[in-house]
């Protein structure tokens, strides 16, 4: 998920959680209510964990970290897996980041690097 959309959901949750927490409270302390509070609160923080570890994976594997990690799997212009070392190479776009691409093996499936465009 990018975070802007992590933002604007935040944005709506925390509020709404807090409003619903505080509707438990006046309304002589109901647990139902006090528990869904809690947890559209905690939505967001679940989606910012999430969005942080996926971005500095694709933010750490560039193609100058794996010239660095794998010497061996470029020459010039030439990038072959490192571990089947094959040539068949494909790019395929993320799933949840638009403007970021995937370099990978077609034979084993490996994930070398990762682009934006």
């Amino acid at each position: 998920m990018e975070n802007k959309t992590s933002i604007m959901i935040s944005s709506v949750c925390m509020p709404l959680g807090a409003g619903v927490m505080f509707f438990s409270l006046l309304s002589e302390f109901s647990i139902l209510f006090l528990i869904t509070g809690g947890l559209i609160m905690l939505l967001p923080l679940a989606l910012f964990k999430n969005t942080l570890k996926g971005s500095a994976s694709y933010d750490k594997k560039t193609y100058n970290w794996y010239r660095e990690k794998y010497p061996d799997s470029v020459q010039g212009d030439i990038v072959t897996c490192s571990r089947c070392e094959t040539n068949t190479l494909d790019i395929r776009p993320l799933k949840n980041e638009i403007f970021k691409r995937e370099i990978y093996c077609t034979e084993c499936g490996k994930t070398l690097y990762y682009f934006n465009i």
